[in-house]
């Protein structure tokens, strides 16, 4: 499908395809305003209603490209529901449910009832609403063999494996061997397929990207290796993995957060999370510091069992943006903690001194 972009004009909003109004493929006739748009049928299909029009139209969030320099900022909207939420500010909402013509009435007579929207009380942050739609990027929980499971590209990692915390989990189940109860998240690479829709079961033979659970992964592996002759170990040579297909390195890295935080294993440490920021504030920075911060906030918005703000991230993001001759200075200090205190927090009371 080609690229499509909106066009703002006198206050109301057109689909643009290839440069002009897009037109209805029944009778030829370019659509009206747009009314209001809803969630498709997967987690990047957006359905487009227009004024006038009953059927609408239906088209892939990922396509969009900024027509004539009109509405930058939803070329960045990581999921349907932040796209809808921008759009919100221009008067285009969901779809109205049950009104019924006939029992309009004018502005004078109506009874004005709050909708869900006003009322205050406990909403949707942006980080959960995020989560779910890289939740429905996901295939189904199979049985795959270790031996396909390979670290993700580095866009797509949580934090690097800690040597230390493999050999822990090693040792544990050499003294106690038996079935793991551990599910992994994986994700079908890229280039192999982009759309949940795309699945084939054969995929799950190839190459499968760890986003969570590779300190386990590493020590079954290695485990399998200094035990070749020991068939109490066999077990180890597959495991349960929740597949996604189609994860952005943003959406895949909420995923292995999630798993880190529900599962009994090594939490993920202040110095992670800076790691995890700075990657975002070099990828997204120079869409401007709200952009960065609040991708950042997305993506780490599942540690802990709590919603992160800007406001309660600062020192996170503070830390991850600085210069580059100081932020080396600042990893230097985080591997010579880690080094001695691989399973606890870098101390934050303590200023950072670089030099």
């Amino acid at each position: 499908m080609a690229n499509w972009g909106i066009l703002k004009e006198n206050e109301n909003l057109y689909i643009i395809i290839n440069g002009m109004r897009a037109r209805n493929i029944k009778n030829g006739e370019e659509h009206g305003p747009i009314e209001h748009i809803d969630h498709g049928r997967n987690s990047d299909e957006l359905w487009i209603h227009f004024r006038d029009e009953e059927a609408g139209k239906r088209i892939n969030r990922k396509m969009f490209k900024p027509f004539q320099g009109q509405f930058l900022e939803l070329e960045n909207a990581l999921s349907n529901a932040a796209f809808i939420d921008l759009l919100r500010e221009h008067g285009i909402t969901k779809k109205r449910k049950n009104v019924s013509t006939k029992s309009r009435q004018s502005e004078s007579q109506r009874v004005v009832t709050p909708s869900v929207d006003n009322i205050e009380g406990p909403r949707p942050t942006v980080p959960m609403r995020e989560f779910k739609n890289s939740l429905e990027k996901k295939i189904g929980t199979f049985n795959v063999k270790i031996d396909n499971l390979q670290e993700a590209p580095e866009d797509f990692r949580c934090r690097a494996i800690d040597q230390d915390w493999v050999a822990e989990i090693k040792s544990s189940i050499r003294q106690a061997p038996g079935e793991l109860v551990t599910k992994v998240p994986v994700m079908i690479p890229l280039n192999v397929a982009t759309d949940p829709y795309q699945f084939q079961e054969s995929m799950l033979d190839g190459v499968l990207y760890l986003i969570g659970g590779n300190h386990v992964v590493k020590a079954c592996k290695e485990l399998l290796e200094e035990e070749k002759e020991n068939e109490e170990f066999r077990s180890y040579s597959n495991i349960s993995a929740d597949v996604f297909l189609g994860l952005s390195p943003e959406q895949a890295k909420m995923i292995g957060n999630h798993h880190n935080r529900k599962t009994t294993t090594k939490k993920v440490l202040f110095q992670d999370q800076v790691l995890q920021a700075r990657e975002i504030y070099l990828k997204h920075r120079e869409e401007g510091e709200d952009a960065w911060k609040e991708t950042a906030t997305i993506i780490l918005g599942n540690l802990h069992e709590r919603t992160y703000t800007k406001k309660s991230l600062s020192l996170v993001l503070s830390v991850a943006s600085h210069e580059e001759d100081v932020f080396f200075q600042i990893e230097r200090l985080f591997e010579l903690w880690n080094s001695r205190n691989s399973m606890k927090d870098f101390p934050q009371q303590v200023p950072i001194y670089c030099t």
